[in-house]
């Protein structure tokens, strides 16, 4: 790891904020800035010191669906924050390392420092967030009950975009084909509305950079734990 790369990765803003068309802008710090940069910077620096690897693999890349390569290296592992929508409160996820865009069949190749990992899914995060902001209990599956099992990925995704739209969609989703599913886009997303009575001010809210922004600061606080023992190491 040499100096030169080190001095590629300070020399990026780690805190990143971009208005409603994705282009970054400026802004003033703030003591919350200065706080998230101080996060950041400790992180990079428990990054800096472990050594994360990809095994069993020919060459130093794996290769997405598109036949996009993402090299698997000591260089491209540290982190920013980006936040959206010109608010410091609306996502806020933290992205740059090259483990999080690799397949996931790859996942359970990672190594920390030589160590294998295990990955740990919340499933349904952003639901559960929502019910625990409504104080209400959420249900064992948030995404059960609606469609046969075979299709629960199709309900979770269609969600996904009830909550992130701006107004309600009349139509599917890109990419969410119901022809298998016995239902029309109008009665899949009134179905899903119905199981989530106590949430269904949510849905069509324009409101997932919100939820990213809750999940980001659970990440932050695991990030700040880990580094604070410099004896652990951990990559989210």
């Amino acid at each position: 790891f040499s100096i030169f790369e080190i001095q590629i990765h300070e020399d990026k803003e780690p805190i990143v904020l971009r208005n409603e068309k994705k282009k970054n802008i400026p802004y003033e710090d703030t003591a919350e800035t200065n706080r998230m940069r101080g996060v950041l910077r400790a992180y990079n620096e428990l990054l800096r010191r472990t050594h994360i690897d990809c095994s069993h693999l020919d060459q130093p890349y794996v290769l997405k669906s598109n036949r996009a390569r993402i090299n698997i290296n000591q260089r491209d592992k540290f982190v920013r924050r980006i936040f959206n929508n010109s608010s410091f409160e609306q996502g806020g996820r933290f992205y740059g390392g090259w483990w999080q865009t690799i397949p996931s069949r790859y996942r359970s190749r990672l190594l920390i420092n030589g160590k294998r990992t295990v990955e740990l899914d919340y499933s349904g995060l952003h639901p559960a967030i929502l019910y625990a902001e409504a104080g209400r209990d959420l249900p064992d599956d948030p995404y059960d009950g609606i469609l046969a099992p075979q299709h629960r990925d199709l309900v979770k995704k269609a969600f996904n975009a009830m909550v992130n739209a701006k107004h309600e969609l009349t139509r599917p989703p890109y990419g969410l084909v119901l022809r298998e599913t016995g239902m029309t886009w109008r009665q899949l997303s009134s179905a899903i509305r119905e199981k989530h009575k106590p949430i269904s001010d949510a849905f069509y809210s324009d409101g997932g950079t919100h939820l990213q922004f809750i999940d980001s600061k659970l990440a932050e606080r695991v990030m700040l734990y880990f580094a604070q023992l410099p004896s652990k190491a951990a990559v989210l």
